[in-house]
């Protein structure tokens, strides 16, 4: 008992109850890393999101969990690596201390703050907090006596440098070996260097730090996060790949089971989307040039004591570990509540901040290519700004420069993970470049589009001119909108294999309308558990009180975004009996045909002890509701029908599923009330439901193009042309007419007759005009003349 570790457990709100060594403990325990409680994870962030409340200390901790997880999952699953103990806590403390070195508001200070700092003070040199954190962790161990403690399971000398060199690379004195050896690190031999790659990898960019921070950031901002670290610590495993960096021509490195590709891109996806959202949002962004602004104004006037009784201020504090110690948030309360006269500028701008009165944003603007050397070209943008502007400078213009990448700048990251097979665990290759889809797609310029002579882009033939080819030609315009629709049975927890799809297959990512029944919603369970990139939802849960079932049921409808506006999407009708689920929602899309006003979209789930009389009856009592007040519109019934026919209810409709949704019966219908509009086709199910899901293709070719325009001849009157015709009736001599017919009315009234129309043809204009047959009901010919 007396040899037995005693060890803390942390509950933590991702990771859940976490047991740390007491090494980790001891290190957690002390000033230098306690002050990771009061710096933001996402800075600035916090102000626009307020659910980024979260700090770097929680984070630290759940790095160092994981770091020491994956090394562990590693040694139990290979052996023969021979990672012992020591290893393993040396890769839990790097873990933790990785992020030592962040200054108040995390990125904002060092990426910011400093060099903005530091050039107005002609210092040049950039400083990063990877390089603070390998310094804040000797102050750690030397302030805390902690070397006496390390011998204890790590040999200090040979172990804090192979720490550090895990937190930010090798060292210095490291670096000098790389033109004799492939390896340069010096904490640890080629045989454990795939040790470097847990914490911070730089070949790749897939470590544990990115795992925690990517859960961590997208559950305290409400984002969804679709990258399953638990997956990644289950399939990994050290392979020996090629490498062209290294002089042996080989290297060991972390790799994944080729079937998790898939959910490595979900990795970098996910990294991409929530930098776009939320770390790279330009209120953000805002926000912190604010705060770094301030920090700039206040810089001269706020005093920290280091070591010795040295003074050191914002900008110089990096430079002693005693006084950076001292440096977090607060120092923004400090300025804020000062009454300090020096720090009234700096005041003041913070004052705005709290009182949401941020800078203003002007434009923003996406260049096709790369700028190069824009830091040099902000000076002239700003004096183009200032153009033409009373009371304006260039001065108060501030030029914001956001580079989106996935985290290796312009390379594709995904290139660089190694995959291993199930036949062949000892042996990862790179993704083959058939499978490969390229986050970093490269542009296709006018110039290098192929030359495709006007001929064949005039005329289709063969596969040129089917159905699939018009539907992909227009994408986000068909006739009528195209369906996948089918019974899911649970939604959320295939809401990771749907986002998948949407993202990588054409038909569901370009489909105007998505419906699914069971989808076992519930009261419980918020809009972000199933929200859908690009799609509006539209969910209707089954109530216990009104259908007396407690479980199951529920209906979901997304609606592409780039279909229709989000504003024009309205529920009309949500009905709940224990005979049938029904949602009917009014939409109208960017384009529809002019026979059709809009769309009116019924999805129903009828369950399979249902009075059929009773569902049909209230089917029936709504839809003619809905068509009374919308007689125009084109009305779709689709859903789970079980063992119900709309055929004899509603006799106008049109069926149009006739493949088999669930073994060989067909119980996923669609009906609708237009003719010849869809053709159907089966697709897998989703995860494990016993239904396959339906995707219905628009065939529907409008009124317009079925039917010729209808060619008329109008007189075009105006002014002109009645002065013309006037002056010509003024002129004639009328007696010359009427004299040779006597008292013969008839023949009078005819030759007025033909002299009057003579004139018109010869006076007033005609027009040529056309009627076409998608026309409205009250647009008749006399009205559409009159209005030309």
């Amino acid at each position: 008992m007396g040899n037995k570790l005693i060890t803390k457990v942390f509950n933590d709100p991702i990771h859940g109850s976490i047991e740390l060594h007491p090494l980790l403990i001891k290190i957690i325990d002390t000033p230098q890393f306690q002050r990771l409680r009061f710096i933001k994870q996402l800075g600035g962030v916090y102000f626009v999101y307020p659910g980024a409340s979260h700090n770097r200390f929680e984070h630290s901790i759940g790095v160092g969990y994981l770091a020491g997880k994956l090394a562990e999952a590693l040694r139990s699953r290979q052996p023969d690596l021979k990672i012992d103990d020591r290893d393993v806590l040396c890769v839990q403390i790097a873990g933790l201390c990785h992020d030592l070195g962040h200054g108040p508001f995390s990125h904002l200070y060092d990426g910011l703050f400093l060099p903005k700092a530091l050039e107005k003070k002609r210092k040049l040199k950039k400083w990063k907090h990877e390089r603070g954190s390998r310094l804040m962790l000797d102050h750690l161990v030397k302030e805390n006596n902690l070397k006496p403690m390390m011998k204890y399971g790590l040999k200090p000398e040979e172990d804090i440098t192979f720490i550090k060199e895990m937190i930010a690379g090798p060292l210095q004195e490291s670096k000098e070996q790389e033109a004799s050896s492939p390896h340069y690190f010096k904490g640890r031999s080629k045989e454990w260097s795939f040790l470097y790659e847990i914490v911070s990898n730089k070949k790749n960019g897939v470590d544990v730090d990115k795992f925690d921070y990517l859960a961590r950031d997208s559950s305290y901002l409400g984002i969804k996060n679709n990258f399953d670290f638990r997956r990644f610590l289950q399939f990994a495993r050290v392979c020996e790949v090629e490498d062209k960096d290294c002089k042996e021509g080989k290297r060991k490195t972390i790799c994944t089971r080729d079937k998790k590709e898939d959910h490595m891109y979900d990795l970098f996806y996910t990294r991409h989307h929530l930098h776009k959202r939320a770390c790279q949002h330009r209120v953000s962004h805002i926000i912190q040039e604010m705060i770094a602004e301030a920090f700039l104004k206040a810089d001269d006037h706020i005093q920290i004591e280091g070591s010795g009784g040295r003074m050191f201020t914002l900008s110089t504090a990096f430079k002693n570990m005693e006084a950076y110690t001292k440096l977090t948030d607060n120092v923004f309360e400090e300025i804020l509540k000062s009454s300090c006269s020096e720090l009234e500028k700096a005041r003041e701008i913070l004052q705005n901040i709290i009182s949401r009165k941020s800078y203003k944003f002007v434009g923003e603007t996406k260049p096709k290519d790369p700028i190069q050397d824009w830091e040099s070209l902000i000076p002239s943008w700003k004096k183009g700004l200032a153009e033409g502007e009373r009371n304006l400078t260039p001065k108060d213009f501030e030029i914001l420069v956001i580079e989106m990448d996935y985290g290796m700048d312009d390379k594709d990251p995904i290139q660089h993970v190694h995959f291993y097979s199930k036949s062949e665990l000892d042996k990862a290759k790179l993704m083959p470049e058939e499978k490969l889809v390229a986050l970093c797609q490269p542009r296709l310029h006018p110039a290098e589009r192929p030359d495709i002579p006007a001929e064949l882009r005039r005329k289709r033939r063969g596969c040129r001119a089917g159905v699939k080819c018009r539907e992909k030609k227009r994408r986000y315009k068909p006739s009528v909108p195209s369906l996948i629709m089918g019974n899911v049975r649970s939604l959320p927890n295939k809401m990771e294999e749907l986002t998948a799809l949407t993202r990588l297959q054409r038909e569901y990512r370009e489909c105007s309308i998505m419906q699914f029944t069971e989808t076992w919603l519930n009261e419980l369970t918020p809009d972000t558990l199933v929200t859908l990139d690009g799609f509006q939802l539209v969910r209707a849960d089954r109530s216990a009180r009104e259908s007396g079932k407690k479980k199951g049921g529920g209906i979901a409808m997304y609606v592409n975004e780039r279909w229709c506006n989000s504003g024009h999407i309205t529920v009309k009708e949500q009905r709940c009996t224990k005979d049938v689920e029904l949602l009917a929602v009014s939409i109208r899309p960017y384009y529809l045909p002019r026979e059709f006003s809009h769309v009116i979209a019924v999805t129903v789930y009828i369950p399979p002890s249902a009075d059929a009389a009773a569902a049909c009856e209230l089917i029936h009592s709504v839809v003619s509701q809905l068509q009374t007040s919308h007689p125009q519109s084109l009305t779709l019934i689709s859903g789970d029908f079980n063992h119900v026919s709309l055929s004899a209810t509603l006799p106008t409709f049109t069926q149009y599923v006739d493949c088999h949704t669930r073994d060989n019966k067909t119980l996923d219908l669609l009906y609708a009330n237009t003719k010849a509009a869809y053709r159907s086709s089966p697709l897998p199910p989703l995860g494990r439901s016993d239904h396959n899901l339906v995707r219905l293709q628009p065939i529907y070719i409008p009124m317009v193009k079925k039917q010729p325009p209808t060619t008329r001849y109008v007189k075009k009157w105006s002014k002109e042309a009645t002065e013309a015709l006037q002056d010509c009736f003024d002129t004639t001599d009328w007696e010359v007419l009427c004299s040779p017919h006597g008292e013969d009315i008839d023949g009078l009234t005819h030759c007025i007759t033909d002299y009057i129309n003579f004139c018109v043809e010869n006076t007033v204009p005609t027009k040529k005009i056309q009627c076409f047959s998608n026309n409205k009901p009250w647009v008749t010919p006399e009205l559409k003349t009159l209005l030309n």
